[in-house]
Formats: structure tokens, C-alpha cells, sequence
């Protein structure tokens, strides 16, 4: 991605071509981000190792804990 001064992204004009809504230019954007994908690769290796859990156990525990209340 290239970037030109701190204010100003250059997006490629066949990533706005392809783009069918505005989460795809989102999408784009923090694909090309090294920290934002840095960000994303440690939460899949934390995943991975079983330190989170998913959101169905989320779910799972706050519908628990709101039929216990």
C-alpha cells in the first residue's frame, strides 16, 4: 500500500472498481496495514493455542449467567 505523507493512502483504482460496498475498501485497508495484520495474526495464533474463546462460548456463558440471575 502505498503511502504518501501521514495523511493520505493511496488506494488502487481496481481495489475501488472491485469494491461493492464500503467494508471492502475497509477490508482492503486493514489487509495492507502491517499492524493491523500483525494485530490479527497474534489473536489467530492466541486462538490457536486456546487462550480466547469463541463467541458461541461467549453466548453460551452470558445466556448461563442470565438464566442463574
Amino acid at each position: 500500500m502505498g503511502k504518501k505523507g501521514k495523511d493520505v493512502i493511496e488506494i488502487p483504482a481496481e481495489v475501488w472498481a472491485g469494491a461493492k460496498s464500503l467494508d471492502d475498501i475497509e477490508n482492503w485497508l486493514i489487509a495492507n496495514d502491517p499492524e493491523s495484520v500483525a494485530a490479527l495474526t497474534e489473536a489467530r495464533e492466541q486462538h490457536l493455542r486456546g487462550e480466547l474463546i469463541s463467541l458461541d462460548e461467549i453466548k453460551k456463558r452470558l445466556a448461563e449467567r442470565g438464566a442463574k440471575g
